[in-house]
């Protein structure tokens, strides 16, 4: 889980580097192992990489539903290194990082929201990239040229843009959680990426919470 509150100090549990995650270091290497040779398998056999960090969840309800809904917010495609052993912890480590493709929004989140609801998801916005308006189109400058985004969104910017949308929906809100997950693939090398995350229940593959 990632702090809420940056520039106000954060919590003692935020003060270091290390990841908190809701499984003991045995559980933690079980699932990363699985995690690991699964996403290695996946790379070698299709070239394809299935293994992404998932950014904030958001959490809603509609009049018609008894529970409530999450999906992730947006994805990174990450890749998995197994490392040393832990002889203090009897474990080995593993290690996460960027994989180097495009960090990607859940765009079937996207859809449905803008269909059941009316609502649009704010776009994440990546230096150097067109900015653009709540439909999608791009902003223009007073010379008519597209306006360009200075900086990236950090993932708290983000969280920010999605609370103000959805602040007159008391039974909305946003977790501040960061997953670990493989994602399936098609036999055509498509990911389902856009659907697979709409609702996270039952998921067919291990998912860790860092």
């Amino acid at each position: 889980q990632m702090p809420d509150d940056y520039e106000n100090g954060v919590d003692d549990k935020h003060q270091d580097k290390d990841i908190q995650t809701v499984l003991y270091p045995f559980e933690m290497e079980s699932t990363l192992k699985k995690i690991y040779q699964l996403a290695n398998t996946s790379l070698n056999e299709t070239g394809s990489n299935i293994l992404y960090l998932s950014f904030g969840f958001l959490e809603w309800k509609s009049d018609t539903q008894d529970r409530s809904a999450t999906a992730p917010l947006f994805l990174m495609p990450v890749t998995i290194k197994k490392g040393r052993l832990n002889l203090e912890k009897r474990v080995y480590e593993y290690s996460i990082e960027h994989s180097g493709d495009e960090i990607v929004e859940n765009l079937s989140l996207k859809q449905k929201l803008k269909q059941d609801f009316g609502l649009a998801l704010p776009i994440l916005s990546v230096k150097g990239t067109p900015l653009l308006d709540a439909e999608g189109k791009p902003l223009l400058d007073t010379e008519g040229n597209p306006e360009l985004s200075k900086e990236d969104d950090t993932p708290e910017d983000y969280f920010k843009k999605i609370e103000k949308l959805i602040q007159n929906r008391p039974e909305w809100s946003i977790e501040r959680f960061v997953t670990l997950s493989l994602l399936p693939v098609l036999p055509s090398g498509k990911s389902l990426i856009s659907s697979y995350f709409i609702v996270i229940v039952n998921a067919p593959f291990p998912i860790v919470e860092l």
